[in-house]
């Protein structure tokens, strides 16, 4: 069982991921829209919502696509 991420800012500082979170960044990575990634995971639209806001506030992001490329970088995938 996974429980997320942790991941190395470039400011020495951690960011930790939630499982959800990851699985909705890890299906916006592949261009699912936030609605599908709702439908796929089976969560309002408005949860996908909290979430990316989230994740974007945890890695220091100004958008989705920032976000990706931190966790790419951090995760290389």
């Amino acid at each position: 069982m996974t429980t997320g991420s942790y991941i190395s800012l470039e400011n020495n500082k951690d960011a930790r991921l939630s499982k959800r979170q990851e699985e909705c960044l890890l299906l916006l990575m592949k261009g699912y829209p936030a609605k599908r990634v709702a439908y796929e995971l089976g969560l309002s639209s408005r949860t996908v919502e909290q979430y990316m806001s989230s994740i974007k506030e945890k890695l220091g992001a100004a958008n989705i696509p920032h976000a990706v490329a931190i966790y790419l970088r951090e995760n290389a995938l």
